[in-house]
């Protein structure tokens, strides 16, 4: 029974030490946290700034690729008279 006393009371905490340890946990998480949101945001700002260049370099190979169609259209037209003699 002695020994049982000696283990409860070397083990034992207050409840202000248990709420100490419990709001150092609570703060020790949240920065763990808040250091995972910020690596998530950090590769989510990567990938809107990759997917932007993307956008423009497709926007302006279409534009480049209907501005060849629309001339190689002109000079087709142009051969066509030509052969039509119009």
């Amino acid at each position: 029974m002695w020994y049982l006393q000696i283990h409860l009371s070397d083990s034992y905490l207050d409840k202000s030490e248990l709420h100490k340890l419990k709001s150092e946990l609570e703060a020790r998480a949240q920065r763990e946290l808040d250091s995972k949101l910020e690596e998530v945001n950090g590769y989510l700002l990567e990938q809107a700034k990759a997917r932007e260049k993307l956008d423009r370099v497709r926007d302006a190979s279409e534009m480049e690729l209907r501005r060849e169609f629309d001339n190689m259209k002109s000079q087709l037209l142009v051969c066509l008279c030509y052969i039509l003699h119009i």
